[in-house]
């Protein structure tokens, strides 16, 4: 899932990278292993797998991670440079518009499985799970701007 995100994010080390929906913390630790010089921030709102991976995080620090209990849906995300998400299509669908009008121009949408509708990928892998799953990278056009989907 990771490989299809470049080396460097946009917005360098001011754009901050946010998980929506978490889970047991996986994937955020393995962006801030990947992106030291920017923050994660992992949303999850079961309290089990949030409660994981903040025990998780005191047994292995990661200075630039963080878990919060909370609904994604209600984050400012004005300020992100990557969103990753593995979510079912109604959780998907309601994002779309949250993207449309918070994400900054040029800033990276990582979905697995599940695409956002109303977007254009620029680049759609199979992962490597017993699935096949697709995996979708998006890049936002910036606040309140229109997608041409013709």
């Amino acid at each position: 899932m990771l490989g299809l995100l470049p080396s460097r994010l946009p917005g360098g080390a001011a754009g901050r990278i946010y998980e929506l929906g978490s889970g047991w913390g996986g994937k955020a630790f393995a962006l801030a292993r990947r992106y030291p010089e920017q923050i994660v921030i992992g949303y999850e709102l079961p309290l089990l797998p949030w409660l994981f991976s903040r025990l998780r995080l005191l047994v292995h620090p990661q200075t630039n991670l963080m878990f919060r209990l909370a609904d994604f849906r209600h984050a400012d995300l004005s300020d992100a440079a990557l969103c990753m998400c593995y979510l079912a299509g109604p959780s998907m669908d309601g994002l779309d518009e949250k993207f449309r009008n918070e994400l900054p121009a040029g800033a990276l949408v990582l979905s697995n499985t599940f695409a956002l509708r109303q977007w254009q990928p620029l680049d759609t892998v199979e992962a490597r799970d017993r699935f096949h799953s697709p995996v979708y990278l998006y890049e936002a056009l910036g606040a309140g701007e229109d997608r041409d989907t013709g």
